[in-house]
């Protein structure tokens, strides 16, 4: 076989450019929780570039489709088209078979003719990117034009990270924006940690990016200590970590968690890595979340409504306070099927954004099949859980939990739904008007309106026979309604610096960015208050107010 240059021939067919600009951009071999794959192509030529008879020769099986890519434009191929758009919000193409190598691979690419057009070998080992194998990051290419096969032509993506089954996955497919990282050694973390029971230990992965050539050494220490008591709450296993100058291996850091009877919520801090020999930046201190199972206060969702549509399954909850995006973790569904009693909490709700108080937010299994069903929806109130549609079907109970105790439930868990009143197979149930908390947790049939069976019966809500009514309709308190309207925000978005103007003294404003991390607090604003949050760090923020002992979110926009 003949292999040629990525750059060196240029052929001309019904005036588009054969093999000439066309690269691999962005490789996401070895992703964390779902592992969700993809390649990245780009038309690096001033001509549209035909992919007719182009197909894989080495790596992953895939024959290009008949289609043209503009110059600097993008083709984008994955291993699961579905969950790439449920999870980038942007369309993919799959290819038939196959995966990348996790230790690093050579891919060929073939044009119409046969001859090879790509020729690239990524690996995972030092110098290519250490964050890239299994950290989270993707590869991304530095300089289009640049040799694919040399590790200096590539680094791991500096996206804004994303979070998939609590891991930070770095990538952006479908732009290119180049390498905004230098050449230092970063000490990086690939896991988001949260750990929602006590008695339990788990690691924490480090990883060195551009490591050097010499051994380092990291002392482990924790800051940021909220509710949580070394020795009490935890402890940490691990006293230091060795990097050795094989640079190849990452290192953990095991922690214990220790059970105690104290009425506690969840406690948080970080870990934090002290150089001992070197100078080496620390990327992020990773946070560990403890859920106790002994504390207990009013939840702040509460079963809405349960769809078994054969299109889609939901589960709706109502916020009946503000909601911040860790807080979700404390809560979990869970399901008894058939009438055999609960087997206890089966899935941890996480989410990326805070949720405001009167929201109707749904736990789905297929994030796009709810929307292609119901209509649009923000983001921000779809939580995706994609055992759902294994877990439960219309003769099940439902359980919500908080603090791992049952706080509510749909159904009779020790009875077979089959047949009864509140039984929901292809339909609907929906509190329409009900109590505002969730305590106690027994179900009580008469406050649930019921579609009955069969109900669901096309391929979307508005359709169907008996439509799941999508509107929010239990009311909360007048007066923080009138508090929250009567606070105006503005430019919105804004390039850093913003007016809030309101009718009342505002007592305290925290903003939290959307992992939930404090980004700003200052108290005691005038009614008309000139904020500069130009060196605040963030893309979308969550300003929470407290006025007059109300609190509500709102979302702030930053250019």
């Amino acid at each position: 076989m003949r292999k040629l240059n990525l750059l060196s021939i240029l052929f001309f067919l019904n005036s588009y450019v054969i093999g000439q600009g066309f690269t691999v951009s962005e490789i996401m071999y070895n992703s964390p929780g779902g592992d969700l794959e993809f390649l990245e192509f780009i038309n690096t030529s001033d001509m549209p570039i035909s992919l007719a008879g182009y197909e894989f020769d080495d790596g992953i099986t895939y024959s290009f489709p008949d289609t043209v890519v503009a110059p600097s434009g993008f083709l984008v191929i994955t291993n699961d088209s579905l969950k790439f758009q449920r999870f980038y919000e942007q369309s993919a193409l799959e290819w038939e078979s196959g995966s990348l190598s996790n230790g690093g691979e050579e891919l060929l690419v073939l044009d119409v003719n046969g001859d090879t057009i790509i020729d690239l070998e990524y690996s995972d080992n030092q110098p290519w990117s250490q964050l890239a194998d299994g950290g989270g990051a993707s590869l991304t290419k530095c300089n289009l034009d640049g040799d694919p096969n040399l590790p200096e032509s590539w680094d791991r993506s500096n996206a804004i990270p994303r979070i998939e089954e609590n891991a930070f996955v770095y990538s952006d497919p479908g732009m290119h924006e180049g390498c905004t990282l230098n050449d230092s050694t970063r000490l990086v973390s690939g896991t988001l940690i949260s750990r929602e029971f006590e008695g339990s230990s788990f690691a924490i992965e480090y990883f060195l990016d551009n490591a050097p050539n010499q051994s380092s050494s990291f002392l482990v220490q924790t800051a940021n200590l909220d509710g949580a008591e070394e020795g009490l709450d935890f402890n940490i296993l691990t006293d230091t970590l060795n990097f050795s100058d094989a640079r190849s291996s990452s290192q953990i850091v095991e922690i214990e968690i220790l059970t105690d009877d104290l009425d506690e919520q969840v406690e948080l801090f970080n870990v934090v890595l002290v150089p001992l020999d070197s100078d080496i930046q620390v990327e992020q201190d990773p946070v560990v979340i403890i859920q106790s199972c002994n504390a207990f206060t009013d939840s702040k969702l509460k079963l809405r409504g349960i769809v078994d549509s054969p299109e889609i399954k939901a589960i709706e909850l109502f916020v009946l306070e503000d909601i911040m995006v860790n807080e979700f973790r404390s809560y979990g569904i869970g399901s008894a099927n058939n009438g055999n009693r609960s087997s206890g909490q089966e899935y941890t709700l996480f989410s990326t954004a805070s949720v405001p108080a009167g929201s109707c937010m749904f736990v789905t299994n297929d994030t796009i099949r709810f929307k292609q069903f119901f209509g649009p929806i923000d983001n921000s109130l779809l939580i995706q859980d994609e055992e759902l549609e294994a877990d439960y079907n219309g003769d099940d109970a439902i359980e919500l939990f908080f603090n791992c105790q049952l706080v509510d439930t749909y159904g009779f868990p020790d009875v077979d739904g089959t047949g009864t009143e509140w039984e929901y197979t292809d339909g609907w149930a929906r509190i329409m008007n009900g109590p505002i908390t969730s305590r106690p947790s027994d179900f009580d049939p008469e406050l649930w309106t019921y579609s009955g069976t069969e109900a669901l019966d096309a391929a979307t809500n508005d359709a169907s026979s008996v439509p799941y009514p999508m509107e929010c309709s239990l009311l909360l308190d007048s007066v923080e309604d009138e508090i929250e309207s009567s606070v105006r925000i503005y430019p919105n978005p804004t390039d850093g610096k913003i007016v809030i103007d309101t009718d009342r003294k505002i007592d305290q404003l925290v903003i939290y960015n959307p992992l939930g991390q404090i980004l700003f607090v200052t108290t005691n604003l005038d009614k008309e208050t000139y904020l500069d949050l130009s060196d605040v760090n963030f893309n979308l923020g969550y300003m929470l107010f407290e006025i007059d002992e109300e609190r509500f979110v709102k979302k702030v926009v930053k250019n």
